[in-house]
């Protein structure tokens, strides 16, 4: 109401002045953006169903690629994530198919979240990539995707996995692809949960 004003302190780093309705003061800036990206491969092809996909999976290091933040771990299929959070997570599959298959055929990928530590499992997003005519297709490719935000509260209790279910078990799913990714995973997180 009268006089000079009070000074205030300067800030330290990463802080933002803020005001309450009363008086002014420093406070660490909030968070934004993402801050972990991370996608892998599968590295060898394999035939028919699995569940979980689990052996030979590493990070993708191809050209220019890389990751941002702490890594996915794996064990047996069971994906952890490194922080709680919204997450991102999508699955590619390459396959191929011969007219060995028979005439119509059919596979689709999961992605399964368990809340539990992997005592139960549901899933949560699949796709489906139908082939008809096979005789037509001999030694085609062609690929499944499907994605989905998962709201990871615990990085103990929410895993994730990803299933592949084929119609024939003679259908090949791709792993290296030279010098780019056939079957992929991707790992993004969003922000706080």
């Amino acid at each position: 109401a009268s006089g000079d004003p009070a000074a205030l302190a300067v800030g330290g780093a990463d802080e933002v002045l803020t005001h309450d309705g009363t008086d002014f003061d420093w406070a660490a800036a909030g968070g934004g953006g993402i801050t972990v990206a991370d996608s892998w491969k599968l590295t060898t092809s394999f035939t028919g169903n699995v569940d979980p996909i689990s052996a030979n999976l590493s990070q993708t290091n191809h050209a220019a690629q890389g990751q941002m933040g702490s890594a996915m771990t794996v064990s047996s299929g069971v994906w952890t994530f490194p922080s709680t959070g919204f997450w991102f997570v999508t699955v590619r599959a390459k396959m191929s198919v011969d007219i060995a298959d028979g005439s119509n055929r059919y596979d689709a990928i999961y992605i399964g979240a368990s809340t539990n530590a992997g005592s139960s499992w549901s899933n949560c997003a699949h796709s489906n990539q139908g082939v008809y005519n096979v005789a037509a297709m001999d030694n085609a490719t062609y690929e499944t995707y499907c994605d989905t935000i998962l709201d990871v509260t615990s990085t103990t209790d929410v895993l994730v996995r990803f299933t592949l279910q084929t119609a024939n078990t003679a259908r090949e799913v791709y792993g290296p692809g030279g010098t780019a990714t056939d079957t992929g995973f991707t790992f993004i997180r969003l922000g706080d949960t």
